[in-house]
């Protein structure tokens, strides 16, 4: 998982706390809100018993009221933004995950072209050590049918070794340059 996707997933995480925590906070304030509501409806709706009479806390209750009211108006936009937040993150997380997955495949795909260019590697160099046992096979008759002694015709092991080399890097550079225009098309 890479950093960046970490970080989204930590700080999707500490929004869903902070919501959490929000949302106990409004319920808390609404329970309060209710409380303070039913307690003081008759004083509120001034619909009292003519021998009822207002105290002077009726203000300050009224003014507590509204006051928590805004607070749980605020509280409750915050918890929205903070749910649209999350959303968000949750979907770049989402998108993160879909394009790792697309690089893991193509990774996938390379390696396995990588392990059949080995697989076709082996199998040529195969064939040059059968072809190079070939030509020695033909010398030896070509010698023979001369009538010229075989370590005659042969050039020494060494310099026979390096041209073999030679011409199976030339051949490697061939296929490497042949695949890399390929790989570009």
């Amino acid at each position: 998982m890479t950093n960046k996707l970490k970080v989204r997933i930590k700080t999707t995480n500490n929004l869903l706390k902070e919501n959490t925590k929000l949302k106990k906070r409004i319920e808390a304030l609404e329970f309060e809100l209710w409380d303070i509501t039913s307690s003081h409806k008759n004083v509120m709706d001034e619909k009292v018993h003519g021998d009822e009479i207002h105290c002077t806390c009726v203000p300050a209750l009224r003014s507590g009221i509204k006051q928590l009211q805004a607070e749980n108006a605020e509280l409750q936009d915050e918890n929205a933004r903070l749910k649209q937040r999350i959303e968000e993150l949750e979907l770049d997380v989402k998108d993160m995950g879909q394009n790792f997955v697309r690089q893991a495949n193509a990774t996938d795909k390379w390696c396995l072209k990588a392990g059949e260019l080995e697989t076709k590697i082996a199998q040529f160099e195969k064939q040059v050590t059968e072809l190079a046992k070939i030509a020695e096979a033909a010398e030896k008759v070509d010698a023979a049918w001369r009538g010229i002694p075989f370590h005659a015709t042969r050039m020494g092991e060494k310099q026979r070794q390096e041209k073999i080399d030679k011409a199976c890097f030339e051949l490697l550079q061939t296929f490497d340059r042949r695949n890399a225009t390929r790989g570009s098309e």
